[in-house]
C-alpha cells in the first residue's frame, strides 16, 4: 500500500516530513523573532525556541504524536543532513536561523565547533526520542503522578539541553578538539 500512494518508504517519510516540518520551522522563527525583538539570547530561551514547537506536536490531533515518534527514530539521518556529512534520501529545511541563535548564545562558552555539532546531534536525540518515550509512558500509565507532568518534563527537557550544550569542556578534552 506505502508503494502504491507513495512510491516507496522514503517519500512516504518525506510527506510525513513536508506536513509537519514547515510548520515546526515558521513556529521557531516565530519564537527567534521575539527573542531578537527583546534583544534576548539567552541560552534558555534559544534552547525553548528548539524545544516548543516540536512539543507542540504532543497535541497535533493530526498525526503530531506519530511524526515525534517517527523522527525519534530518523533523527541520526536528519543530523546527517543537517551537518553537510553525507547524503540524505529526504530533503530537510535548513536549521542555520536557529544555529546563529545557538551560537551566539555559547558565545564566550569556548566550545569548538565540532564539540557543539556533536552537542547539537545529543540535543536532537534528547529532544525527540525524549518525547516519543514521554508519549509512550503516557499512552501506558493511569497515573497522575507528577513525575509523569507534561510541563514538568518540557521544562525537564529544557534544562537538559542547555546542561548539554553549555557543559564545561576537561582541559585534556579542550586541547584534543580541532
Amino acid at each position: 500500500m506505502c508503494q502504491y500512494h507513495f512510491g516507496g518508504r522514503d517519500s512516504l517519510l518525506q510527506a510525513i516530513i513536508d506536513k509537519h516540518v514547515p510548520g515546526i520551522v515558521a513556529r521557531r522563527h516565530v519564537l527567534l523573532d521575539a527573542l531578537e525583538h527583546a534583544g534576548r539570547f539567552d541560552l534558555s530561551d534559544v534552547v525553548r525556541t528548539f524545544v516548543q514547537p516540536v512539543a507542540e506536536k504532543m497535541v497535533d490531533p493530526d498525526g503530531g504524536r506519530d511524526f515525534i515518534r517517527i523522527n525519534a527514530q530518523l533523527v541520526a539521518l536528519h543530523t546527517v543532513h543537517v551537518r553537510h556529512v553525507g547524503p540524505s534520501p529526504l530533503k530537510l529545511p535548513a536549521n542555520d536561523r536557529f544555529m546563529q541563535f545557538l551560537e551566539r548564545a555559547l558565545a564566550g562558552r569556548n566550545v569548538p565547533a565540532a564539540v557543539l555539532k556533536q552537542r547539537t546531534m545529543l540535543a536532537a536525540v534528547l529532544l525527540f526520542h525524549g518525547m516519543a518515550d514521554h508519549l509512550r509512558m503516557l499512552e501506558l500509565a493511569n497515573t497522575t503522578d507528577a513525575a509523569m507532568d507534561t510541563g514538568l518534563f518540557l521544562n525537564t527537557l529544557e534544562e537538559a539541553i542547555v546542561a548539554v550544550l553549555q557543559g564545561p569542556l576537561r582541559p585534556s578534552r579542550r586541547d584534543a578538539c580541532p
